[in-house]
């Protein structure tokens, strides 16, 4: 093989090495153009989603506060049960009304089930929506809980002895009745339960954005 041919053929090599080289780069750089893309559209999607979760966690906060108020007053009521039984009544439908949050998760379990958390380089910021998804899980499983004791033994008990279509009781016993007085105690222990994640979630909401 002549001086000239080999010496072509190590050109062309190397000509080769560069386009792949090239290619790569250039596909890698475009890789990741897309992979910002996403990642600030996801950046987007989730301040907008926490924000409006912030908005729901306030509601919730004081709606739970107020509440809370009501019942604590409630218990004093039970000095004379006869007096205030009118009033023992409409704090035991208090105890039934129940404000609850539910988090806007779509886009955050999106980025899970797709496994684009990897594109969230920031670990301050992974670490942080990692946190706050878990505490507004947390959150539901206690409503849930909160809920199904409602369902199953408070609500039944309301139902056996109110008329709901004018609020009267099926007779004067309701108001001594040790359940209704212990549920609205549970309650309100329930509640301070519930303000605490809720203003835990809206100081790691905040943090996240």
């Amino acid at each position: 093989m002549s001086k000239r041919s080999l010496g072509s053929y190590f050109a062309e090599l190397i000509i080769v090495i560069i386009g792949v080289t090239v290619a790569f780069w250039i596909s890698t750089i475009s890789e990741k153009k897309k992979d910002n893309k996403i990642k600030i559209n996801y950046y987007v999607e989730l301040i907008g989603d926490i924000e409006s979760d912030l908005k729901d966690l306030e509601y919730a906060l004081k709606a739970n506060e107020k509440k809370q108020e009501k019942l604590g007053s409630a218990i004093r009521f039970y000095e004379d049960p006869q007096k205030f039984k009118d009033s023992i009544v409409q704090s035991a439908f208090v105890v039934g009304n129940y404000f609850f949050f539910e988090a806007e998760d779509i886009t955050y379990q999106s980025i899970i089930a797709s496994g684009d958390l990897k594109l969230i380089n920031n670990k301050e910021i992974k670490k942080g929506l990692v946190r706050l998804y878990g505490t507004y899980h947390s959150i539901e499983k206690m409503q849930e809980g909160f809920l199904e004791a409602l369902d199953q033994n408070y609500f039944p008990l309301l139902v056996k002895n109110i008329d709901y279509s004018n609020g009267n009781m099926r007779d004067d016993n309701f108001v001594k009745d040790l359940q209704v007085k212990n549920y609205i105690m549970y309650t309100i222990n329930e509640l301070n339960m519930h303000i605490q994640w809720y203003q835990l979630a809206i100081n790691r909401g905040d943090k996240v954005v």
